[in-house]
Protein backbone atom coordinates (compact mmCIF):
# COMPACT_ATOMS: atom_id res chain seq x y z
CA UNK A 1 0.00 0.00 0.00
CA UNK A 2 1.15 3.65 -0.95
CA UNK A 3 0.83 6.64 1.64
CA UNK A 4 1.24 10.10 0.20
CA UNK A 5 1.61 13.36 1.92
CA UNK A 6 1.34 16.46 0.09
CA UNK A 7 2.11 20.09 1.47
CA UNK A 8 0.67 23.31 -0.18
CA UNK A 9 1.85 26.19 1.57
CA UNK A 10 0.37 26.11 5.20
CA UNK A 11 -2.11 23.19 4.05
CA UNK A 12 -1.33 19.52 4.50
CA UNK A 13 -3.16 16.61 3.18
CA UNK A 14 -2.04 12.69 4.15
CA UNK A 15 -4.43 9.92 2.97
CA UNK A 16 -3.85 6.76 0.45
CA UNK A 17 -5.00 8.60 -3.14
CA UNK A 18 -4.00 12.00 -3.81
CA UNK A 19 -6.14 13.74 -6.43
CA UNK A 20 -3.74 16.94 -7.39
CA UNK A 21 -5.03 19.83 -10.27
CA UNK A 22 -1.75 20.63 -11.56
CA UNK A 23 -0.22 22.28 -15.26
CA UNK A 24 0.82 19.16 -17.12
CA UNK A 25 4.65 18.93 -16.92
CA UNK A 26 6.80 20.51 -19.61
CA UNK A 27 10.69 21.06 -20.01
CA UNK A 28 12.09 24.68 -21.17
CA UNK A 29 12.01 25.84 -24.43
CA UNK A 30 14.81 23.61 -26.30
CA UNK A 31 15.90 21.93 -23.19
CA UNK A 32 15.88 18.43 -22.54
CA UNK A 33 14.59 17.34 -19.46
CA UNK A 34 17.09 16.19 -16.32
CA UNK A 35 17.21 12.30 -16.40
CA UNK A 36 18.37 9.91 -13.22
CA UNK A 37 21.93 9.89 -15.22
CA UNK A 38 22.67 13.24 -14.87
CA UNK A 39 22.25 13.11 -11.11
CA UNK A 40 24.83 9.65 -10.95
CA UNK A 41 26.91 7.31 -12.97
CA UNK A 42 24.60 4.90 -15.15
CA UNK A 43 23.62 2.07 -13.42
CA UNK A 44 25.01 3.35 -9.55
CA UNK A 45 23.08 1.94 -6.81
CA UNK A 46 22.55 4.01 -4.92
CA UNK A 47 22.14 6.88 -7.16
CA UNK A 48 24.33 9.39 -4.80
CA UNK A 49 24.24 13.53 -5.63
CA UNK A 50 27.05 15.07 -4.08
CA UNK A 51 27.06 18.07 -6.23
CA UNK A 52 24.12 20.65 -7.52
CA UNK A 53 21.98 19.38 -10.09
CA UNK A 54 19.65 22.26 -11.94
CA UNK A 55 16.54 20.31 -12.61
CA UNK A 56 14.78 21.15 -16.17
CA UNK A 57 11.58 21.86 -15.65
CA UNK A 58 9.12 19.74 -16.30
CA UNK A 59 11.64 16.56 -15.86
CA UNK A 60 10.54 12.95 -14.52
CA UNK A 61 13.06 11.79 -12.96
CA UNK A 62 13.04 8.19 -13.34
CA UNK A 63 15.88 6.58 -11.39
CA UNK A 64 13.80 3.61 -10.37
CA UNK A 65 14.43 0.78 -8.81
CA UNK A 66 17.73 2.31 -8.25
CA UNK A 67 17.90 4.35 -3.92
CA UNK A 68 18.83 7.56 -4.47
CA UNK A 69 21.17 9.70 -2.02
CA UNK A 70 21.29 13.49 -2.09
CA UNK A 71 24.21 13.55 0.12
CA UNK A 72 26.02 16.72 0.36
CA UNK A 73 24.44 17.54 -2.99
CA UNK A 74 21.26 19.27 -4.37
CA UNK A 75 18.69 19.22 -6.82
CA UNK A 76 17.60 22.62 -7.08
CA UNK A 77 14.63 23.98 -9.50
CA UNK A 78 13.42 27.22 -10.47
CA UNK A 79 9.63 28.18 -11.08
CA UNK A 80 9.26 25.07 -12.05
CA UNK A 81 7.61 21.55 -10.82
CA UNK A 82 9.53 17.98 -11.16
CA UNK A 83 9.07 14.33 -10.28
CA UNK A 84 11.73 12.06 -8.77
CA UNK A 85 11.04 7.91 -9.36
CA UNK A 86 13.36 5.97 -7.46
CA UNK A 87 13.14 2.86 -5.00
CA UNK A 88 14.07 4.89 -1.68
CA UNK A 89 15.11 8.37 -1.15
CA UNK A 90 17.80 9.64 1.60
CA UNK A 91 18.59 12.67 1.84
CA UNK A 92 21.25 14.04 4.29
CA UNK A 93 24.57 15.39 5.22
CA UNK A 94 23.49 18.37 4.34
CA UNK A 95 21.75 17.62 0.92
CA UNK A 96 19.03 19.42 -0.15
CA UNK A 97 15.63 19.45 -2.77
CA UNK A 98 14.54 22.23 -3.07
CA UNK A 99 12.04 24.47 -5.56
CA UNK A 100 11.83 28.29 -5.31
CA UNK A 101 10.46 31.01 -7.09
CA UNK A 102 12.87 33.86 -8.26
CA UNK A 103 10.23 34.88 -11.02
CA UNK A 104 8.10 35.71 -8.85
CA UNK A 105 5.26 33.11 -8.98
CA UNK A 106 3.46 30.08 -10.46
CA UNK A 107 3.02 25.97 -9.97
CA UNK A 108 6.42 25.08 -8.43
CA UNK A 109 7.35 22.21 -5.92
CA UNK A 110 8.54 18.51 -6.37
CA UNK A 111 6.93 15.33 -6.29
CA UNK A 112 9.06 12.31 -4.44
CA UNK A 113 7.47 8.94 -5.59
CA UNK A 114 9.48 5.79 -4.15
CA UNK A 115 8.84 1.97 -3.63
CA UNK A 116 10.70 1.65 -0.44
CA UNK A 117 11.30 4.44 2.05
CA UNK A 118 12.01 8.18 1.96
CA UNK A 119 14.70 9.41 4.84
CA UNK A 120 15.21 12.45 6.00
CA UNK A 121 17.27 13.06 9.50
CA UNK A 122 16.56 16.04 11.73
CA UNK A 123 19.53 18.30 12.95
CA UNK A 124 20.01 19.55 9.50
CA UNK A 125 21.20 17.30 7.80
CA UNK A 126 19.14 17.21 5.07
CA UNK A 127 16.37 19.48 3.67
CA UNK A 128 13.24 19.56 1.58
CA UNK A 129 11.73 22.86 0.78
CA UNK A 130 9.45 24.48 -1.89
CA UNK A 131 9.18 27.74 -1.13
CA UNK A 132 7.51 31.45 -2.71
CA UNK A 133 6.33 34.49 -0.77
CA UNK A 134 3.42 34.31 -3.51
CA UNK A 135 2.21 31.43 -4.40
CA UNK A 136 3.68 28.84 -2.07
CA UNK A 137 4.96 25.79 -2.80
CA UNK A 138 4.02 21.69 -3.12
CA UNK A 139 6.13 18.77 -1.99
CA UNK A 140 3.81 15.32 -2.45
CA UNK A 141 6.04 12.33 -0.73
CA UNK A 142 4.50 8.70 -1.85
CA UNK A 143 6.28 5.90 -0.48
CA UNK A 144 5.65 2.52 -0.31
CA UNK A 145 7.02 1.59 3.21
CA UNK A 146 5.53 4.05 6.04
CA UNK A 147 6.87 2.83 9.01
CA UNK A 148 10.25 3.73 8.90
CA UNK A 149 10.88 6.37 11.82
CA UNK A 150 13.00 8.88 10.28
CA UNK A 151 10.12 9.79 7.57
CA UNK A 152 7.40 9.71 11.03
CA UNK A 153 9.69 12.14 12.65
CA UNK A 154 9.73 13.96 9.61
CA UNK A 155 5.87 14.30 9.12
CA UNK A 156 4.72 15.37 13.01
CA UNK A 157 1.68 17.33 13.40
CA UNK A 158 3.69 20.44 14.63
CA UNK A 159 6.19 20.30 11.41
CA UNK A 160 6.72 24.36 11.23
CA UNK A 161 5.79 25.54 7.38
CA UNK A 162 8.67 25.09 5.82
CA UNK A 163 11.51 23.49 7.44
CA UNK A 164 11.88 19.58 8.47
CA UNK A 165 12.21 18.81 11.92
CA UNK A 166 13.28 16.03 14.07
Amino acid sequence: MQHAWVWFGAARLAGTFVLLAVPPLAGAAGAPPTHCNDLCGPGTNPCVVSATVHVVPGSVIDCRPRAVQVSGGALLAHDSLFVLKAGSLLVTNGGRIESDCPAGGGHHGFIVDVAGTIGVPGGGSGKLAARCPVTGGQIELTAGVRDDPRLKSFLTPDVAEDEPTE
